[in-house]
């Protein structure tokens, strides 16, 4: 996930969830996501983000796997708290 530190401060710090799921591949857009405010995020898009990739949270399918498992964990904190 660090890799992924510097690109998101230099290119995304001001976007929202919208804008970077709409700038960002799927794959990127799940690494960047967790370094939003959390008042940049739209806690139903971040929903329909997760649902849209369902199929990538699967090892066999996706390297990204772990990003978007992490991700869903981030929803359900932001969603339900813990």
């Amino acid at each position: 996930m660090n890799s992924y530190t510097k690109p998101f401060f230099r290119n995304y710090r001001h976007m929202d969830i919208k804008q970077i799921i709409d700038a960002c591949t799927p794959e990127n857009a799940a690494a960047y996501i967790p370094f939003l405010s959390t008042d940049k995020v739209n806690i139903d898009m971040l929903h329909q983000f997760l649902i849209e990739n369902e199929e990538k949270f699967d090892y066999d399918v996706s390297s990204y796997a772990s990003s978007f498992r992490k991700l869903a964990a981030l929803y359900d904190r932001l969603k339900w708290g813990w």
